[in-house]
């Protein structure tokens, strides 16, 4: 009988530790890049007179409001906060979990990990838990980049409110992910988990950047994981507790639902 591994999650952790090298640069590079453009803008109303001249519809598409670029607080939402960010971490983390559950399945690498005395639980929470850690690592070295460029700059933001919008940044990340690992656990195939999970994403994003110019969304609008990720605006008001508990009852309640569906189905090689 194979020998259970001491950790899944360090078993894991070290496969993924390769591919975290470009991720962290990334990461660092993205914040890094926008904090140092703050100072090459143009002048503020000059910017004003361009961004009014944008229609509406466009500017929401990057979930951007006339208005943006004309504070520290919106420049950061508008530029990193609103899509890039969350593209980079939720494509990080979602490819993670299922390369790390339906992706070892259909390699035929899970069924060898399944042969030890180890639960089919613990090694879908295990999993979870690594690439969760790995979430916040990468939301770490975006606060900690912005905080020493914001600093450089003499951009006029506060860490708390830095903070308030990576730890909402993680939970989104984190509710998503948990999406994807749900469907990964349920059915093992990798494409649908993908491909549900985006669309998920992207149908929130839209519902979220539309909502004020479509009154037909607005009743829908707070189901979308991007308005409960960014509608109370961290960055201006700090982390909604309301918004932030709704994300992480979700994970919670995803990766049970994962956790269930995994511990029932027959794997398959």
């Amino acid at each position: 009988m194979a020998r259970a591994p001491r950790s899944v999650a360090g078993y894991t952790l070290h496969a993924r530790r390769r591919g975290m090298v470009g991720w962290v640069l990334g990461v660092i590079a993205m914040a890094a890049f926008t904090v140092g453009l703050w100072p090459a803008l143009p002048d503020p109303t000059e910017l004003q007179q361009l961004l009014e001249s944008v229609p509406e519809g466009v500017l929401a598409v990057f979930g951007a409001s006339g208005d943006v670029f004309l504070s520290p607080a919106g420049y950061l939402d508008g530029r990193l906060f609103a899509l890039i960010a969350p593209l980079v971490l939720l494509l990080f983390a979602v490819g993670a979990v299922t390369a790390a559950t339906a992706g070892e399945e259909a390699a035929g690498r899970l069924e060898l990990l399944l042969s030890a005395p180890v639960s089919r639980r613990r090694v879908i929470l295990e999993k979870a838990g690594a690439v969760a850690l790995l979430v916040v690592v990468l939301a770490v070295l975006l606060f900690t980049t912005l905080v020493v460029g914001v600093a450089a700059v003499r951009l006029d933001m506060g860490v708390a409110q830095l903070a308030a919008a990576c730890v909402s940044l993680v939970l989104l990340t984190w509710a998503l992910a948990a999406l994807a690992l749900a469907i990964a656990g349920a059915t093992g195939r990798r494409g649908l988990s993908l491909g549900v999970t985006a669309a998920v994403a992207v149908a929130g994003y839209l519902v979220d950047s539309f909502a004020p110019l479509v009154d037909s969304l607005a009743g829908v609008r707070p189901a979308s994981p991007f308005y409960l990720y960014r509608g109370n605006q961290p960055l201006v008001n700090g982390l909604d507790p309301l918004h932030a508990g709704t994300l992480a009852a979700a994970t919670l309640l995803l990766v049970a639902v994962a956790a269930w569906s995994f511990d029932r189905r027959d794997i398959g090689t």
